[in-house]
């Protein structure tokens, strides 16, 4: 978990670290039209919670 380090002079500014990145997988399935060669394009939001 990442945990907020608060600044010396100014308590409400300060960071949190990621040591490293955190890859995250997915598995997604596509589906088209069958008479089309090409997906068609989709716009993707993902949301993630811990």
């Amino acid at each position: 978990a990442h945990s907020w380090q608060p600044g010396i002079k100014n308590p409400y500014r300060g960071v949190v670290v990621w040591p490293v990145p955190e890859n995250v997988e997915i598995t997604v399935t596509l589906f088209k039209d069958p008479h089309a060669e090409e997906f068609e394009d989709k716009e993707w939001t993902f949301v993630i919670e811990s």
